[in-house]
């Protein structure tokens, strides 16, 4: 669990976040941004949204650091994102190696999609 983390939600108004495919991305230097994301994600797909998450030690500089993100792309196909997940993870960028997978459902939304969060909100 992060403690003290700061997450910057780097969204486009006028699309709708959960109808691209959601990666995870890990391993970032704390010096990255919901912007420098979108300009290394761009050449596979529309990028739809940036979760950004840096913990108080990426903020810091100090080492190891836990910063990481999710990056919701619009891609035609899953060819296209396996393209895409097979050229950026691992790769070295700005000093550090990325990881780049297919983000996992939250405990939230596996509860919501298996009917059994009751309430109001389904948002």
């Amino acid at each position: 669990m992060l403690q003290n983390s700061t997450k910057s939600q780097d969204r486009d108004e006028n699309l709708e976040c959960n109808s691209g495919r959601r990666l995870f991305v890990g391993g970032l230097a704390p010096d990255v941004t919901a912007a420098d994301l979108r300009r290394r994600f761009a050449p596979f797909g529309e990028v739809l949204c940036v979760d950004l998450i840096l913990d108080k030690c990426a903020m810091m500089g100090e080492s190891p650091c836990r910063g990481f993100a999710f990056v919701e792309l619009r891609v035609s196909d899953d060819v296209k994102l396996g393209r895409c997940i097979s050229t950026l993870n691992r790769c070295t960028w700005r000093g550090r190696e990325m990881v780049v997978a297919r983000a996992q459902p939250s405990y939230m939304e596996r509860m919501r999609r298996e009917g059994l969060l009751l309430g109001e909100c389904t948002t």
